[in-house]
């Protein structure tokens, strides 16, 4: 379970929440905290390369736009209001966190699984 917590709270899509999430699921389900944290901070690297997929992904099945950087650089240029930046950053946040949630719904299970059989097969 510790792995499995790991893993997925490695490739969490926020940067700098993962280590508060990975504590928070060591106290919550008494996990080994150096599997947690050490599975977290080798995942780190991918965490990084799985943000803007998965906040992409999270824009097109939410508002059917596929821009991310377009709107920002639109800020540089002075057409955006602080608030419309604000609130489109958070709109992408908010869905790239639910793509993630997805993911998790749909392998972690198969996830844990395969660990325990790997475990017990050794």
């Amino acid at each position: 379970m510790s792995i499995t917590a790991g893993f997925y709270l490695g490739i969490f899509p926020l940067t700098g929440v993962t280590t508060i999430l990975c504590q928070l699921a060591v106290f919550k389900f008494k996990l080994n905290p150096v599997i947690v944290h050490s599975i977290n901070l080798v995942l780190s690297p991918i965490q990084v390369l799985l943000i803007y997929p998965m906040m992409k992904t999270g824009r097109i099945i939410f508002y059917h736009d596929h821009r991310i950087l377009p709107e920002i650089t639109a800020y540089f240029k002075g057409s955006l209001s602080d608030l419309e930046l604000l609130n489109y950053l958070i709109q992408t946040i908010i869905a790239g966190v639910f793509v993630w949630g997805m993911l998790l719904l749909l392998t972690g299970y198969f996830f844990y699984r395969m660990l325990l059989r790997l475990i017990a097969a050794t």
